[in-house]
């Protein structure tokens, strides 16, 4: 695992990159995270529409999958830099060591996964992820969580979650991806939110 310094419990925060065409995206990230207990927040984007957009190629040229997931894993840059941009003064970070212990007090980042994911997560403890589109931005911010060792992971969704909401009955029904449950042993407790809707309703994904 990445040691870490900080002395704020590490929250992982996933945002769906459905959320990117959001009104006020901004704002409300800051209003929902003005609302959680002090924790050091590590905020991932998933690729929303560009990631789409790479599996209608894939499928249109019948293009490798890791190639394809390569693709994806540079897009989570862009869309990355696009928030921080959006909800500026929170800083760009794409170093994981410096996203989990350089700051000792409680801090908000956005992580650029990109370097993490194709330097230092295969030669991190636990399980790897695959390079195909069973791991989407779900399952890469899960591993971020088990590497960072986090207190807490936290999917911002566009949508309620299914009932009976185990890891399993999400991953079934396209809530989060097919490879998460592989992963969720080695997770710390899971929340999660519809964040389309202004009251944020959240619940806890068991496993």
């Amino acid at each position: 695992m990445v040691p870490t310094n900080a002395e704020a419990p590490i929250r992982i925060i996933k945002l769906g990159g459905s959320l990117l065409h959001k009104k006020d995206l901004a704002q409300d990230l800051q209003r929902w995270l003005s609302q959680q207990s002090k924790a050091h927040h590590i905020i991932i984007v998933g690729g929303g529409g560009l990631a789409d957009e790479v599996r209608t190629w894939s499928h249109s040229h019948d293009f490798d999958e890791a190639f394809a997931h390569d693709l994806c894993i540079q897009l989570l840059s862009i869309t990355a830099r696009a928030v921080a941009a959006l909800c500026e003064p929170i800083p760009l970070v794409d170093d994981i060591v410096t996203a989990t212990s350089d700051h000792p007090e409680s801090l908000t980042c956005v992580f650029d996964a990109a370097r993490f994911l194709n330097i230092d997560e295969p030669l991190q403890p636990g399980t790897p992820l695959p390079h195909t589109w069973s791991a989407t931005s779900d399952s890469i911010a899960a591993r971020v969580a088990i590497v960072a060792s986090a207190q807490e992971l936290v999917l911002l969704k566009s949508t309620a979650p299914p009932p009976e909401l185990t890891v399993h009955v999400a991953s079934q029904s396209h809530y989060v991806d097919e490879f998460f449950p592989t992963l969720s042993p080695e997770l710390p407790p899971i929340r999660c939110v519809n964040f389309r809707d202004p009251s944020f309703p959240e619940w806890p994904l068991h496993r």
